[in-house]
């Protein structure tokens, strides 16, 4: 990753759940006090994306675990880097925009595929997109390739498929906020999957790397 960029470049890289390396250095990490409400699949680890029958049971175990529960950003990373899945949006009852009640968590995805070249878009490569959501401001928190991207590390764009997580310092509880924060975001990556701001949707963790962004919290 690039160093040369304000703000300032810094993150902990996470595989299999361990931190194996810090590039850069906070001036603050705002990423030290965060609590998110999220909701996370611990029952099962994955290395490829799960079948539909896997799904099916990632959906049911997501709620039927209890309430959505406060971890931290370092928490999240390491069970995204074990392949475990999560849902950013908490619902009650059932795992329905319907049942939506609060969430402080947005993901989006970029599969560089053909259904977004015919929507008029180049492949966006993952460097770009990351340094895109800095140089902007955006409160970036994770990011990372996905079960399905190229593991080669020279793969053109066209070949990356990716997760940018987006927090909030807090959970907000109106509807309508959570739904523009979403908008925002696609705005800002007309690139993405535009389905991925749904609010009772599930994401998948990695085998790869995960990349757990400081400084990037806006207050």
């Amino acid at each position: 990753m690039p160093t040369k960029v304000e703000p300032p470049l810094c993150y902990t890289t996470y595989q299999k759940g361990r931190p194996i390396g810090t590039t850069g250095r906070p001036q603050t990490d705002d990423t030290r006090s965060l609590r998110l409400l999220v909701r996370v699949d611990s029952a099962e680890v994955f290395e490829s994306k799960p079948t539909k029958r896997q799904v099916a049971a990632i959906s049911r175990r997501i709620m039927e675990n209890g309430a959505a529960r406060a971890v931290c950003p370092e928490g999240l990373a390491q069970a995204l880097s074990w392949g475990y899945s999560i849902m950013g949006g908490v619902c009650i009852g059932k795992r329905s925009p319907e049942c939506w009640k609060q969430q402080q968590v947005w993901c989006i995805d970029v599969d560089n595929d053909p259904a977004m070249i015919s929507r008029g878009w180049r492949p966006l490569a993952y460097i770009d997109a990351v340094l895109r959501a800095l140089m902007r401001r955006l409160p970036l928190l994770i990011s990372y390739e996905t079960f399905s991207s190229d593991p080669d590390p020279f793969a053109p764009p066209e070949r990356e498929r990716y997760r940018l997580l987006f927090a909030k310092e807090r959970p907000t509880r109106d509807r309508a906020e959570a739904e523009r924060f979403g908008a925002a975001l696609l705005s800002a990556y007309p690139e993405a999957d535009q389905t991925t701001t749904q609010l009772n949707r599930i994401f998948y963790g990695t085998n790869k790397e995960v990349l757990l962004w400081h400084n990037t919290i806006t207050r």
